[in-house]
């Protein structure tokens, strides 16, 4: 006799629920001692074979940078902050000048406009 689709997939569902029982009646004492022999097995350590593969892995990811590109990187590094300061500043003064002040963009290169802005600041009252 054969059975129709709807049987079919009642059965499977059936043997499916019961299968989630049996995995959910585990005990306390069965649970404590699944976990303990896992902890075991993590104590142990690794197999040979697994040393092995993390041996490779390590060779593949560690590939050899030049000196010089180290070197720069560990400089810019060590120089970024002073960097981005230093620019803001100059961004800072030519919006001030420019924007604020309302003087002509080619004077902000000139050495004299400078010196005259200190002298302004920094002059004896």
């Amino acid at each position: 006799m054969k059975e129709s689709g709807h049987e079919v997939e009642d059965r499977k569902s059936k043997e499916q629920s019961s299968n989630l029982d049996v995995h959910t009646t585990i005990d306390d004492t069965e649970r404590s001692m699944l976990l303990s022999r896992s902890d075991k097995h993590k104590s142990a350590g690794r197999s040979a074979k697994e040393e092995d593969v993390v041996e490779v892995k390590k060779e593949v990811s560690t590939k050899k940078i030049p000196w010089w590109a180290s070197s720069t990187f560990w400089i810019l590094r060590k120089c970024i902050a002073p960097i981005i300061m230093i620019v803001m500043l100059l961004v800072g003064l030519y919006i001030g000048y420019v924007v604020v002040g309302g003087q002509p963009k080619g004077e902000i290169l000139q050495w004299s406009t400078w010196k005259h802005m200190w002298d302004l600041v920094f002059a004896d009252s």
